[in-house]
Order: C-alpha cells, then sequence, then structure tokens
C-alpha cells in the first residue's frame, strides 16, 4: 500500500513497526469519520493496541495529526526533489516542481487531504507553528533551486523569490484541493500538463511593474 510507503520511508525498521501501524490506522479514522470526530479510543480500536500502547507513542490526537502533517510534507519535499534532479533548466525546474506535487496528490490522496485541510490545522494546537514553519522551509528551499547559477541565466530575475511560491503551487493547489473534495471529478494528473503549462506561461510572461 502507497500510504505503508510513505510511513516506512519516513519511519523504517522494525523498531517503528507499531509507530507506523498507529499512524496508518489513524490516518483511516481521519479519512472516514474526520479528525475533529476521530477520538484515541476510535484510533487504538482500530489499531487494535490498549490506551497505553498507542499513548507510548502518541500522548495526544493532535501529536498524531501533527505528525501525519508533518510527514505529508516531508514527503512531498523529497519527492520534489527527486523530479528537480532531472531538470536541466530553469523551464524545466518550473516543470518539475507542479508535475511533482500534482503526481504526489494523485498518488497519495488521504495524505494530501491531511495536508491540505483546514480542519487539521485547528486540530493541530501546540504543533502548528512547527508545521507551518516546515512548511515554509520547504518551500523556500525549492524556489531557492530556481536561483542556482545553472537555472539563473535563463530565470525570469524580475519575479520575487515569494512570488514564485504562489505562482507554482497557487493554480495546482487550488484544482487538487476540489478534486479531494469531490467537487471535480477527474484526478489533477488528468491535467496536470495543462496546469505546468498555464503556471510556465505566467511566470514566462510575468513582467514588474
Amino acid at each position: 500500500m502507497k500510504n505503508l510507503k510513505i510511513l516506512s520511508r519516513i519511519y523504517p525498521g522494525k523498531e517503528n513497526q507499531t509507530k507506523r501501524l498507529i499512524l496508518k490506522n489513524a490516518l483511516q479514522c481521519f479519512d472516514k469519520y474526520g479528525v475533529e470526530k476521530t477520538s484515541m479510543e476510535m484510533i487504538c480500536e482500530k489499531t487494535k493496541l490498549s490506551i497505553g500502547g498507542v499513548y507510548y507513542h502518541f500522548n495526544t490526537k493532535e501529536a498524531i495529526a501533527a505528525s501525519l502533517v508533518l510527514i505529508s510534507i516531508d514527503d512531498l519535499f523529497n519527492y520534489r526533489q527527486r523530479y528537480l534532479l532531472d531538470a536541466k533548466n530553469f523551464e524545466e525546474c518550473i516543470y518539475a516542481l507542479v508535475l511533482s506535487y500534482i503526481d504526489w496528490v494523485d498518488e497519495h490522496p488521504q495524505f494530501a487531504k491531511i495536508m491540505l485541510s483546514e480542519k487539521f490545522d485547528i486540530c493541530l494546537g501546540e504543533y502548528k507553528c512547527e508545521v507551518v514553519k516546515r512548511k515554509l522551509n520547504n518551500r523556500k528551499k525549492l524556489v531557492e533551486w530556481l536561483r542556482l547559477p545553472e537555472f539563473k541565466s535563463n530565470a525570469n530575475t524580475d519575479i520575487p523569490l515569494d512570488l514564485y511560491s504562489s505562482f507554482i503551487n497557487g493554480i495546482p493547489e487550488h484544482y487538487c484541493k476540489y478534486w479531494l473534495l469531490e467537487r471535480v471529478s477527474k484526478s489533477p494528473k488528468y491535467y496536470r500538463k495543462e496546469i505546468a503549462r498555464s503556471v510556465w506561461r505566467i511566470i514566462e510572461s510575468y513582467q514588474e511593474e
């Protein structure tokens, strides 16, 4: 299962087997019932562990939710980096960032729902600052990739670094959210090339006033 592959990448080895089991079953509960209606007791029952067995790894539902969000953020970041490694110029970097985002969401919709859900943001509690910080740091690292010397010669240097993120993530994220909410029927992967092309055209035509 793809969910298990993500968990194994972030928490590898036999020593993390129980933690992966808890997170997998919590993810299924959150997806089926919603984060607000899911209780620690429900997670324990589905995992077939005692309350103490679950609390040994996660002391609150918020800690589980935060772990799943951070797993999603980190796995997406690593996924996008792999696409970037194949980029040979600035345009290919833009396509890599857009296509990798769409492909990751298509392959991991349950994790994507968690990462993009405003309800999860509300339930993160004390972990919210760490989640926001991780998102910002990862986005900054990816955008800074565009300013590497080998790409800088054909980059649009008029675009402020912070604005790149809005261009690159805005359109794909909007459609992906609609798909995850079942407001559109076709997977974002169906339109991956069209979305990437649209983002590139915006960046290509940008002129700072």
